[in-house]
């Protein structure tokens, strides 16, 4: 079951990754800001539009499918390997209930122009 997002959000998430690389970190209060001008609404509208777009990949991370972005990557859960450790009371090894781990993996075309637009 895959979950597929079909608006054009390379661009804004491209000048968000490429902040990112060149070691300038974006609050979630100056994404907002980015994307209300951007697509020239209110910042109330943007936080909207942000917090919706997460909801839909949160529900699909839980639903157990990829979600896939087309032109930026896809997200996607799955549970860790359980870790085993040696308790030292009891002289054996005792597994441990794994975890849910997120996995980011972008395009190649993200790559591309996360490269060409990096500052120098």
């Amino acid at each position: 079951m895959c979950c597929q997002i079909s608006i054009d959000i390379l661009p804004f998430f491209l000048h968000i990754v490429v902040r990112k690389e060149a070691g300038i970190n974006m609050t979630t209060s100056e994404i907002i800001q980015t994307l209300a001008a951007r697509l020239k609404v209110t910042q109330r509208e943007a936080r909207r539009h942000l917090h919706n777009m997460f909801a839909v990949i949160t529900d699909g991370l839980q639903k157990g499918g990829p979600v896939v972005m087309r032109g930026f990557g896809s997200l996607n859960a799955a549970p860790s390997k359980s870790p085993r450790t040696f308790d030292t009371a009891t002289q054996e090894f005792v597994s441990q209930p794994s975890k849910i781990e997120l996995f980011f993996r972008p395009y190649k075309s993200l790559k591309e122009r996360v490269k060409e637009w990096r500052p120098t």
